[in-house]
């Protein structure tokens, strides 16, 4: 590929398929082009492949190596699958705020590379929810590259600020982080060890997606942002466990599933989720959030729970069976 007449940097903590997609932006082309140009038709911006960054020296006049140093992903974000945005081949998800502050310096938008994590709903810097960029593409604005909805042409942070999550479910992110970097997640989690920590929150993820009948889902009721669409669901034909489920879901549907693990991970006077205070488990005489989570579950589900108790860590396994040992 021959040297491009514009390459911007790359900017701190960027994702790699950003940077590709803002490079491919000011070069006119769609970025899906640009790494077929190069022979990438599905960039994995962890763990790129041999050559890759001496390709882009070529094609970008920057330094290979300074483009490795730039593009070298935390411990954290290694750990965890990626989650892949469509359309555009970018990995990850924008932060509104990021992208407005962007705007306001009249620079581009960009994804992090941290928010490529499965693991991750918000940004590490502002705190604020991420925005999946289904429907949304990269296109030159005013002479930056900017996000922009294909209806309504209106760029991401606009219009408005993305919203907080609960406190309670960055606290549950902020212990996920601890856990994947080894340390360990905090006293007010029942799981102390970061092993144990990330063994039981994956054994939830989907028990809390389950969805018998008509029945919605436990993750559902967390929902922090009611548009119509419920939190996406699994049945009794998908085979896919833990992390893998949410491997191609959006930051709000994380942010859900993990609101509900974390219900069922926390101590009772840990769970402030305002969800929580509604169906009454911070109150010693409430069944507690097991029994609500498997409240739905027929008895094909609750034989597939009972089996797998063998292989739970016992801070969860022990409150999962008492549950399921309450009479109907």
């Amino acid at each position: 590929m021959p040297s491009l007449p514009f390459a911007p940097r790359p900017m701190a903590g960027e994702g790699l398929s950003s940077w590709v997609a803002r490079l491919a932006a000011h070069n006119f082309v769609t970025a899906a082009d640009f790494w077929s140009g190069l022979g990438c038709d599905d960039p994995q911006d962890l763990a790129p492949p041999d050559g890759l960054f001496d390709q882009l020296s070529e094609s970008t006049r920057l330094n290979a190596n300074e483009l490795r140093r730039f593009f070298a992903p935390d411990p954290a974000t290694i750990a965890a699958p990626l989650a892949l945005s469509r359309p555009a081949f970018i990995r990850g998800a924008a932060c509104p705020a990021c992208c407005r502050d962007a705007a306001d310096r009249v620079g581009d938008h960009f994804v992090s590379a941290s928010s490529a994590s499965s693991w991750r709903f918000s940004c590490p810097k502002h705190r604020v929810r991420l925005a999946g960029l289904d429907g949304y593409g990269l296109v030159l604005q005013d002479g930056a590259a900017r996000f922009v909805h294909e209806g309504s042409r209106t760029s991401i942070g606009a219009t408005h600020f993305a919203g907080r999550p609960a406190e309670f479910t960055l606290a549950f992110e902020d212990a996920l982080m601890r856990a994947l970097s080894g340390q360990p997640p905090g006293p007010q989690w029942l799981p102390r060890t970061p092993a144990t920590f990330l063994v039981s929150a994956t054994a939830l993820i989907e028990v809390v997606l389950w969805r018998p009948g008509s029945t919605t889902t436990f993750a559902h009721q967390f929902d922090e942002i009611r548009n119509g669409s419920a939190t996406f669901s699994i049945g009794a034909s998908d085979r896919r466990h833990g992390t893998a489920l949410l491997a191609d879901q959006g930051p709000r549907d994380r942010m859900n599933v993990y609101a509900a693990v974390a219900t069922l991970l926390a101590w009772p006077q840990a769970r402030s989720h305002p969800f929580s205070t509604v169906m009454r488990w911070n109150d010693p005489h409430s069944p507690g959030p097991f029994v609500y989570a498997f409240d739905e579950l027929d008895d094909r589900l609750r034989a597939i729970l009972t089996d797998r108790l063998q292989a739970w860590p016992g801070c969860i396994a022990t409150p999962a069976r008492r549950a399921l040992q309450r009479p109907r």
